[in-house]
C-alpha cells in the first residue's frame, strides 16, 4: 500500500528504474513482484490512512488490515502508528525506519505501544543538534541522505534477521542496527535488541 510516484529523486536510493517515473511505486513493486514468481498472490492499494474510529470507513479499513498476518509499516507517521495501535489488530505490526544518512534501522514492534516506543527511540538516536524528526511527513529528513547500498545493507540485514526468527519459531521483537566504524577503519553493523 503506498500512495506515491516513482520521482527521479528516488532512483538513487530504490531499485526502480528511470522508465518507472511517474508511475505508482506500488504498480511497479506488484510487477517486481509478478515477474519473480507469477504465483505469488499481492493485493495493492491505495495508501492507507490515519483515520480515527468515528470515521465511518474505520471498520472497513481494520478489517482490511485483520487478513494479515503481518503488517510492515515503513514510516515514521506518529498518527498511521496511533491508530494501528488502537485497532488491535490479529496480526502483528512491524514498523521499519533508516535514519538520515542510514546510520539506524529501527524495527519496532508491541501491542498498543508502538508510537510510544517508536518516539523514545527516535529521539535516543537521533543527533542533538537537529529537528529530532519530522512527525507523520514519512522522513527524518527533508533532504534524506543515503543511497541505495547504504539502505540495501541495513534493510537486508534487518530482513534476515526477522526471517531467521520466524523459520525458528522465534517471536520478532524490537531491536536496532547501528552503522559503526571498525578500528581497522571498515564499516560494521551492530544489532542490539536492548531498545
Amino acid at each position: 500500500s503506498d500512495s506515491e510516484l516513482i520521482e527521479p529523486g528516488n532512483m538513487c536510493r530504490s531499485q526502480f528504474s528511470f522508465n518507472a517515473t511517474g508511475y505508482y511505486k506500488v504498480m511497479e513493486m506488484y510487477h517486481t513482484g509478478f515477474r519473480l514468481s507469477p504465483f505469488v498472490d499481492i493485493t495493492i492499494t491505495e495508501n492507507v490512512k490515519p483515520i480515527i474510529k468515528d470515521n465511518p470507513y474505520y471498520d472497513n479499513e481494520k478489517q482490511k488490515l485483520n487478513q494479515f498476518d503481518f503488517i510492515f509499516d515503513c514510516t515514521t507517521n506518529k498518527f498511521l502508528s496511533i491508530m494501528l495501535d488502537r485497532m488491535e489488530l490479529r496480526g502483528q505490526v512491524i514498523n521499519l525506519s533508516i535514519t538520515n544518512g542510514a546510520q539506524h534501522m529501527t524495527v519496532v514492534t508491541g501491542r498498543g505501544n508502538i508510537h510510544t516506543a517508536k518516539s523514545t527511540l527516535y529521539n535516543k538516536i537521533a543527533p542533538k543538534q537537529q529537528e529530532r524528526f519530522f512527525v507523520a511527513t514519512g522522513c527524518w529528513h527533508p533532504t534524506f541522505q543515503a543511497s541505495y547500498s547504504d539502505i540495501g545493507v541495513l534493510l537486508h540485514y534487518c530482513l534476515n534477521e526477522i526471517n531467521l526468527r520466524l523459520s525458528k519459531g522465534l517471536d520478532v521483537s524490537s531491536f536496532l542496527i547501528e552503522r559503526i566504524l571498525n578500528e581497522s577503519n571498515s564499516l560494521g553493523y551492530e544489532i542490539s535488541y536492548s531498545v
